[in-house]
C-alpha cells in the first residue's frame, strides 16, 4: 500500500473560537463529552463516583481533546468547589477545552456561586454545542 502525499499550502485551520451564550459555535473537532450526573453508571454511588473521577482524570490522555465539555442536572456537582475533579477539570480547560454548565441547574441547586471551573451557558447554546457535534459522548 503506498501513501499519498497531501498538498498542505492551501488548507486553512480555523483560529479559537470564543464561545458566546447566545450562539454556541460549531466544534472544532466534532467531539463533545456531556456529564448529566456526578456518578457513572447505575451501581453503587460509591462506585459511580469513583468512575466518573477516573474518566475525566483520562481526558487530558485522549487525542484530539473534545472541544467541549458540557454539565447539566446533576453533572453540574462535578464542576464546583471541592469536586474531586476540579484540577483535572482546569488543566483541560488550559488546554483550551471549553466548559460550559447549565444556568438554569446551577441555580436549581443553589451553587452558582460556588462554581470553580467553567462558563454558566444556557439551553439554547448547549442545545446547538450537542447539536452541531458530530460525535456526542455520555459516560
Amino acid at each position: 500500500m503506498t501513501k499519498k502525499s497531501v498538498d498542505s499550502s492551501n488548507l486553512s485551520v480555523p483560529g479559537p473560537q470564543s464561545f458566546d451564550s447566545d450562539s454556541a459555535p460549531s466544534p472544532k473537532n466534532g467531539k463533545v463529552i456531556c456529564f448529566k450526573s456526578d456518578r457513572m453508571g447505575s451501581g453503587p454511588q460509591e462506585l459511580g463516583a469513583m468512575l466518573i473521577k477516573a474518566f475525566i482524570n483520562s481526558i487530558n490522555e485522549i487525542i484530539p481533546l473534545p472541544e467541549y465539555l458540557v454539565f447539566y442536572n446533576t453533572g453540574i456537582m462535578l464542576t464546583v468547589e471541592g469536586s474531586p475533579v476540579v484540577e483535572s477539570l482546569l488543566a483541560l480547560q488550559n488546554k483550551g477545552v471549553k466548559i460550559l454548565i447549565c444556568g438554569t441547574c446551577a441555580n436549581y441547586f443553589d451553587k452558582k456561586e460556588h462554581l470553580a471551573i467553567g462558563e454558566i451557558s444556557n439551553l439554547l447554546a448547549i442545545h446547538e454545542t450537542l447539536s452541531n457535534a458530530s460525535r456526542v459522548i455520555y459516560p
